[in-house]
């Protein structure tokens, strides 16, 4: 029998995890420690970090893995039905000058995702949080809803990206000043940053400050998602956050972070990454999130 007060929190963690994807339906997926390096480097705006580690193996670049999901979306071969695909895997990223190895469990779920899916995901996502810290917070934003104002207002790549920044570190001071004289967009962007708190009435907000159809649409998506958290007893932990925010060029509609009570940063990251798929060759939706397991660590040294 397994003595529990062997492992530590990641490792005992992991086993919940684990435990909670696969009678959700979810398979585990095994992938090697290395990819080709042309993999990453197609990709490496899509990667955290500095870089990756590279070696040369019978005349290719190969690369110690710093990324589960690339590895998986090469790997799969999409269909009518959804994939369901849990996983978990250490990943090497260099960081600060010094390789790190973390410790990474989550799932992605590929094929046609629908509101089911995405809600499917966001519970499992909560679910998680659950199994560190009954005290935990589920952030929601959505990429399409911001991209849908930017195009409205005319906003080319390089402001989206400043925009972006500013919106990531809540920087309205900053944002007012660079954005000069485009008042109603700096108005819209403030707005986003001071919705209610409660998640249904946040939605209601998004769905007031729609000025296209597009931003109607996506604003229509998240209060039935925040509708159904509420209903099934997660609404007390969810929240709206338009600080929440992932890359235009791989994520297309809701993005998620997750914290738990005694870690000080985010321990779970997620979305949905259409996109990225495209990019890849891949005609197919995408959803999915990883939980950092090494932030666990924390908890232990402080107790």
């Amino acid at each position: 029998m397994l003595n529990e007060s062997l492992l530590s929190p990641a490792e005992r963690v992991t086993f919940l995890l684990r435990d909670l994807y696969t009678k959700s339906g979810y398979q585990r997926f095994k992938m090697n420690k290395f990819e080709e390096y042309e993999l990453y480097m197609r990709n490496k705006d899509f990667l955290p970090g500095q870089g990756a580690i590279t070696f040369n193996e019978g005349g290719r670049l190969m690369a110690l893995r710093p990324d589960v999901t690339l590895s998986i979306i090469k790997n799969s071969k999409p269909t009518d039905a959804l994939c369901r695909i849990c996983y978990n895997e250490n990943v090497y990223r260099i960081e600060a000058g010094e390789l790190s190895e973390i410790m990474q469990s989550g799932l992605e779920c590929i094929g046609p995702i629908d509101r089911q899916a995405e809600y499917e995901v966001l519970r499992l996502a909560a679910e998680s949080l659950s199994r560190i810290d009954g005290h935990y917070v589920l952030a929601l934003s959505h990429m399409g809803y911001l991209e849908a104002l930017f195009t409205h207002f005319g906003v080319e790549n390089d402001l989206r990206q400043r925009l972006l920044g500013y919106l990531g570190s809540k920087n309205l001071h900053d944002m007012e000043r660079y954005l000069g004289d485009r008042t109603e967009l700096y108005r819209s962007l403030r707005a986003l940053l001071t919705l209610p708190t409660k998640p249904e009435a946040a939605a209601e907000a998004m769905a007031a400050l729609a000025i296209n159809e597009e931003m109607r649409e996506a604003a229509s998506e998240m209060e039935e998602l925040c509708r159904r958290l509420t209903a099934d007893g997660y609404g007390g932990r969810i929240s709206v956050d338009f600080s929440v925010v992932s890359s235009m060029k791989y994520y297309s509609g809701i993005a998620f972070s997750g914290y738990v009570n005694g870690i000080p940063e985010q321990i779970l990251s997620g979305g949905r990454y259409d996109k990225l798929m495209r990019r890849m060759g891949k005609e197919a939706g995408a959803i999915g999130f990883a939980l950092y397991l090494n932030a666990l660590d924390f908890i232990s040294e402080r107790k």
